[in-house]
Order: C-alpha cells, then sequence, then structure tokens
C-alpha cells in the first residue's frame, strides 16, 4: 500500500505488476551526482533516470490495465510473439496467456532472442502459458475473469 501511495497507483495494480517490475528495480540504485540526490541510474550504465524521466515511468505504471488479458494461440514464429508483446507493452496490457498445444509448433517464452526481439517487453509485460485452450479457460474463470 504504501509503495502504491508513492507511485500514485492503486494498490492492486502495483500488486499485478511487482513481480515484472522487480528484476528492473532491482537493478536500479540511487546514487549521489552533480545534478541532484535523487537521480536514479542503472548500474553498468550510462542510462540515467532523471526526476522527468522517473516521472514518466511512475506516469506509464500508472496508465497499465492490470484487467486486461490476451489470450492468443496459434502463434508459430518468435518474431510474431514478440511483435505482440511490444504493442503490448505500447497499450499498456499486463498480461499475455500463450496457448501452445503439444502438436503445435512450441515457442521458448524465457528465450535471449524472445526477449531481444521483444525489445525486453517480455519482461515488462507477463507471459503465462497454457498447454490448451481449455486449461487457459478453467485458469481465466477461477481468477474471476468470467463465469
Amino acid at each position: 500500500a504504501e509503495a502504491a501511495q508513492l507511485v500514485g497507483a492503486n494498490e492492486r495494480l502495483l500488486t499485478a505488476l511487482m513481480p515484472s517490475l522487480t528484476p528492473a528495480i532491482d537493478k536500479l540504485v540511487e546514487k549521489s551526482s552533480p545534478l541532484g540526490e535523487n537521480d536514479v541510474t542503472c548500474p553498468n550504465s550510462a542510462i540515467e533516470l532523471y526526476p522527468e524521466r522517473l516521472e514518466r515511468v511512475r506516469q506509464v505504471a500508472r496508465s497499465r490495465q492490470a484487467g486486461l488479458i490476451l489470450v492468443i494461440e496459434h502463434i508459430k514464429h518468435p518474431t510474431n510473439l514478440a511483435a505482440i508483446l511490444r504493442t503490448c507493452d505500447a497499450f499498456g496490457v499486463a498480461e499475455v496467456a500463450v496457448v501452445q498445444a503439444p502438436h503445435s509448433t512450441r515457442i521458448e517464452l524465457d528465450s535471449a532472442a524472445l526477449v531481444h526481439a521483444s525489445s525486453s517487453a517480455s519482461r515488462w509485460v507477463k507471459v503465462v502459458e497454457y498447454a490448451s485452450t481449455e486449461a487457459c479457460l478453467q485458469s481465466l474463470r477461477a481468477r474471476g475473469y468470467f463465469s
């Protein structure tokens, strides 16, 4: 609740985003610089998050659509999935359910190639794999998306 208040987001949204945000947040460290004590930088990187940039990150986090899940199936090419993830990230979709039936072409969802092709959107959009459409629907029903 305190973290949600800090970034100006609602608690449910922040809770939904935390699994995706935690690795990125862990990489950020505060440092003192000539530009100000509150500047944030990524370790081993020249990228600094100035107050304006940090506010933009907060604004994007607040605009996430935590209740919206995209369900896709029969995706055969990793580049197509990467494009879908980039689009989801751009529109604030927080989760994608990928149905990969055993008889279909499988895409390695945690591969470095997918992370690279998605411009790291796969780190910000939660991707959940299901073995069948039925399993996906059961999960969504159990989570209250429909009855």
